[in-house]
């Protein structure tokens, strides 16, 4: 379908493709550089202790949190913000170059799988969804993660299809590299990652005597590169026709690249900490805000889930860790996972209960009562920042719908809807057991916006093509 709507397009390949990219991306740029100086004191202040961990880096040449050794945040989003910091003198800007340059990197992934999907069309509203997406303005403004996590699942998924469309080894390693790096950059992906190679093998399988089957259905002797019409095409390795033979090579090669991000990550947290931590030592206090018996009982007097002051249990829990006698971190989790896990078997019906509202808060229309309540004109704001979600959601729905036919005939479409559903079902399942709020999803939102693009050009062809000849 993305090679027939780009036939029809412009002769030339420059205002059909790299103009519109430069466009698309530079709007992005000037979008993500206005928010960010709307509240340029955002990036002064460090919450999740990122700018700290860059700084011990930078200054003491290891990953460490008050002269100790953490494996408290992952490290992957420190590591990238120590060349900004490095360049500024640690000024605010030199952390707002980096969002600007991963906001590039996003949109032009998500621009570049449009074209894969329906041409140029769809690519330029995929681009101008993720420009203009309130969650990732906001989350840019920020020193958290999701800016990165963002840009590299958007990676993630273009090197996937490229994989798929090209059956080479070396794009299934760089596809199982970038997803290390994405689990490394945000713990919540961790299971996406790990999955990974295994989808990437089953979407390269090709029907037919060899294998040898293009990418819309034509036996071929090269498959077709990332780019339409067969743009930077490079053929496949022979594998003397052994059809079971090559997912399963190219399931290895993304295996191998998720080995060499992840395990010096977890054998330096067994050397330092003692301990294999393949994600953070993050996840028992998360698991325990978002089950204990304060937030249970708040829930069971018939209050309002979102006016519950997570803040006020979080300086009870340090209280509580600094009278506890606990050593070090590794058993500050596990204590906290114990006690969560207490909660949970002595009120399983009020577990139910938060779970079922946790997933709604992940996508929720509207972000938590804390940042709708800092909002100017908070009514107009709120409205707007509604009506985009409910929009994008909507089509989102009908590009799913459209991209499970079309994928029928076309393997990169199938690895992208596959790689796609398992990306939103894994946020889901993980935030609904751990704490959540609109900001986790943020990974998601290049493929969300890619799909919705897709659906508009899917709706569009179904009211404008339509066969009106009698039957």
């Amino acid at each position: 379908m993305g090679q027939d709507f780009e036939k029809q397009g412009a002769p030339s390949l420059f205002p059909s493709k790299y103009f519109w990219f430069l466009v698309v991306v530079g709007f992005s740029v000037v979008i993500r550089a206005l928010a960010i100086a709307a509240v340029p004191r955002s990036l002064s202040e460090d919450t999740d202790l990122y700018r700290a961990l860059a700084q011990s880096i930078i200054h003491e040449g290891r990953f460490a949190l008050a002269g100790n050794p953490t494996a408290f945040r992952p490290p992957v989003y420190p590591l990238l913000l120590v060349p900004g910091l490095i360049l500024s003198g640690g000024a605010w800007w030199g952390i707002a170059l980096l969002h600007l340059v991963l906001t590039a990197a996003t949109v032009a992934a998500v621009y570049a799988l449009g074209l894969i999907v329906g041409g140029t069309p769809v690519a330029v509203l995929a681009g101008l969804l993720v420009a203009m997406d309130p969650l990732l303005n906001w989350q840019a403004t920020q020193i958290m993660s999701e800016t990165a996590a963002a840009a590299l699942t958007a990676c993630t998924l273009l090197s996937a299809v490229d994989t798929v469309t090209t059956r080479r080894t070396d794009r299934a390693f760089l596809t199982g590299l970038l997803g290390g790096l994405a689990a490394l950059t945000r713990s919540n992906l961790l299971p996406w990652s790990l999955l990974l190679p295994v989808l990437l093998g089953v979407a390269a399988w090709r029907p037919g005597p060899e294998g040898r089957v293009g990418t819309s259905g034509r036996k071929s002797g090269a498959a077709d590169g990332i780019w339409p019409n067969g743009a930077s095409a490079s053929p496949p390795e022979d594998w003397g026709g052994t059809r079971l033979l090559k997912p399963v090579i190219l399931s290895l090669a993304g295996v191998l690249g998720l080995f060499v991000v992840l395990a010096p990550w977890a054998s330096r947290n067994r050397l330092v900490l003692g301990s294999w931590i393949l994600g953070t030592t993050h996840g028992g206090v998360t698991f325990l805000l978002a089950n204990n018996d304060d937030f249970y009982d708040h829930l069971g007097n018939g209050r309002n889930p979102r006016t519950w002051r997570a803040d006020e249990f979080q300086i009870a829990w340090t209280r509580r860790v600094a009278t506890s006698g606990l050593k070090n971190e590794i058993e500050i989790d596990k204590f906290a996972y114990r006690l969560a896990l207490d909660t949970i078997r002595r009120r399983p019906v009020e577990f139910c209960q938060a779970c079922l509202i946790r997933l709604g808060w992940i996508w929720s229309l509207r972000p938590g009562e804390h940042l709708a309540a800092t909002l100017p004109f908070r009514a107009v704001l709120l409205g707007l920042v509604m009506a985009f979600y409910a929009v994008e959601y909507a089509l989102a729905i009908a590009g799913l719908v459209a991209l499970t036919k079309v994928g029928k005939s076309r393997p990169e479409l199938n690895c992208l809807l596959w790689l796609g559903v398992l990306l939103l079902l894994v946020l889901s399942c993980v935030h609904s057991l751990y704490w959540s709020n609109v900001r986790m999803r943020a990974p998601a939102m290049p493929f969300l916006a890619l799909v919705a693009a897709f659906g508009v050009h899917w709706l569009t062809k179904r009211v404008f093509t339509r066969d009106t000849r009698p039957t």
